[in-house]
């Protein structure tokens, strides 16, 4: 059983995934190493998004989503609660 229950911060959202191993790419020679993609369906069409994290509490992922923007991303912060099977 996988359980992934916290804050993330939600950094890029794009249908094409070579552009999300670039900017992956760019986030972890920033520094940042707990990042996950996660894939959705929007509109019929699948699109990635990046999450970093996770945090605790908001007021840490508030925290460093200041310090991501200082770095020239955009992001926001959610909330999520995961739970799956790993086989």
């Amino acid at each position: 059983e996988v359980s992934l229950k916290g804050y993330f911060i939600q950094c890029a959202s794009l249908s094409d995934y070579q552009k999300i191993e670039e900017k992956i790419n760019t986030l972890k020679k920033q520094g940042y190493k707990s990042i996950f993609i996660e894939s959705a369906i929007v509109n019929k069409k699948k699109v990635y998004r990046i999450l970093i994290g996770i945090f605790q509490t908001k007021q840490s992922a508030e925290k460093e989503l200041a310090l991501l923007k200082k770095k020239g991303h955009s992001g926001f912060i959610k909330r999520i609660n995961w739970y799956g099977i790993n086989r």
